[in-house]
């Protein structure tokens, strides 16, 4: 469709979110935002944990702007 640039992807991908992210390939470098779930407990078999999520967007120079709410972990 011709999408320049996005300023935010929003999503809740059931524990898919790293591999949607990795999917962007280079185009990861235009996003000026991500807001998504992740989680510290395994819920889904094989989904992304908070520890791995947060380092690869770190990688990728993007920083954690909110305080993840920490209920019964």
């Amino acid at each position: 469709n011709e999408v320049g640039n996005v300023d935010i992807i929003w999503m809740d991908l059931q524990g898919a979110e790293l591999l949607a992210l990795k999917g962007l390939g280079d185009y990861l470098k235009n996003v000026k935002y991500i807001y998504t779930e992740v989680t510290y407990k395994e819920i889904y078999s094989g989904q992304v944990m908070f520890d791995e999520l947060h380092s690869f967007l770190k990688d990728n120079n993007f920083s954690n702007k909110n305080t993840p709410r920490l209920k019964n972990i």
